[in-house]
């Protein structure tokens, strides 16, 4: 594969489109989006998305990484920064307001070495696609959680290993990713049925849109390594 097989490449090629939105072209079926795995100790920080006037939203009473689709805020000279800003600050933004956490609570967050995760939902009675890039950071042990946006009803720490029935698809299997090393037998058993069925569905999801499918931790390390080098280009 030539370029960049990173988050970092498809980030900088990425472009904010008239929508406000971060991706590859107008055209192009999905929009950028990121979520930060913030961890505490053996915990880690989660929102439960809140319900939407009028229903019709899959997630709703799910939890959820903190974060959201990136969007683009114009600075006071018309500019917009660089694609990898944009998702850096507007990641910050959402997890300052949906979980209280600032720059100041948070270690360095970096990418996640995981491949491209894609999420989808309904708006405005469209099918909508997200292309999810993780992000981690420590936590400092002092930092508390409070939410102030109105997308999210509640903010908590959520132990590992968590309770995967209650995760929305993509979190899901983002968050299998970044502990399943981390469990013991036992817990993996209990955790493989819904982390099959959340990466089976994300990887129908990518399929549609033309992204490397999902693969389980479990699997092979030449499946992982093509799924972490599938980022579009």
């Amino acid at each position: 594969m030539s370029g960049d097989p990173s988050p970092s490449g498809t980030i900088e090629r990425c472009r904010v489109q008239p929508d406000g939105f971060l991706s590859l072209s107008e055209s192009t079926s999905w929009r950028l989006g990121a979520i930060l795995f913030a961890r505490r100790s053996n915990a880690f920080a989660v929102v439960r998305k809140a319900p939407v006037s009028g229903g019709g939203y899959e997630f709703a009473g799910l939890h959820a990484l903190p974060g959201g689709m990136a969007r683009a805020a114009r600075s006071s000279n018309g500019g917009t920064g660089s694609p990898r800003d944009i998702l850096k600050e507007s990641l910050l933004d959402r997890v300052r307001r949906e979980v209280g956490l600032t720059n100041e609570d948070l270690l360095d967050p970096v990418f996640a070495s995981v491949g491209p995760i894609v999420s989808s939902y309904t708006a405005k009675g469209s099918q909508r696609f997200t292309l999810i890039v993780p992000f981690t950071s420590e936590v400092g042990s002092a930092a508390s959680l409070q939410v102030s946006d109105r997308s999210v009803d509640e903010a908590s720490w959520m132990p590992i290993p968590p309770a995967w029935e209650g995760l929305a698809p993509g979190n899901l299997v983002a968050i299998a990713h970044l502990v399943w090393n981390e469990m013991d037998e036992e817990q993996r058993a209990a955790a493989r049925p819904l982390v099959d069925g959340s990466a089976r569905r994300c990887s129908e999801w990518a399929g549609s849109i033309g992204v490397a499918p999902v693969p389980p931790p479990w699997a092979s390390r030449d499946e992982i390594t093509a799924w972490c080098t599938g980022w579009p280009l």
